[in-house]
């Protein structure tokens, strides 16, 4: 079977990213949602934990979109090639094939990637084109509105908002 694996911060997960996964799903069978343990150029999120929860309401009742918080039990430094690598030894993963979910906008960052072509050798990239409005939707944007006590009309899930109030983040 293809996988896609979607990994990122998540802080918070927007609909630009469910997106990305809906997208991917033309490709691929299944899309497994990889939240990162750490920021990968050193920012501090919003608390793994919280990042989990609000990546799991956003895709409950999606059959085709799976959870793995992998990262979790890594040893530092969590490479992007390291992770696949360790998802792929996972039991129920060990016969697919993989892809490796990202932006086109990307493609102008990959020269900061530790090893990308090995990431690309494990899970080629299977490059994603956003369309207005989800293009422009970015979670450093939905962070501001939401300090500035401003809803981020139509850029979160219903359940990921429900999940911010409820647990008073980005305030």
């Amino acid at each position: 079977m293809k996988v896609g694996i979607l990994g990122g911060t998540f802080d918070p997960p927007h609909l630009g990213h469910l997106m990305a996964a809906e997208i991917a799903l033309q490709e691929v069978k299944k899309v497994i949602w990889v939240p990162s343990f750490k920021h990968a150029f050193g920012k501090e999120p919003t608390s793994f934990k919280h990042r989990c929860k609000m990546v799991r309401e956003m895709i409950k009742d999606r059959k085709d979109m799976w959870f793995n918080r992998i990262e979790r039990d890594l040893k530092t430094p969590q490479w992007t090639e390291t992770v696949i690598k360790e998802l792929i030894k996972q039991e129920e993963w060990k016969k697919d094939t993989y892809r490796f979910i990202l932006g086109e906008s990307e493609k102008a960052y990959i020269h900061k990637w530790h090893d990308f072509k090995e990431v690309a050798r494990l899970a080629p990239p299977l490059w994603i084109t956003m369309t207005y409005p989800h293009k422009e939707t970015r979670s450093t944007t939905i962070r501001e509105k939401l300090i500035r006590g401003i809803e981020p009309e139509g850029m979160l899930h219903d359940n990921v908002l429900k999940y911010i109030k409820e647990h008073k983040l980005y305030v």
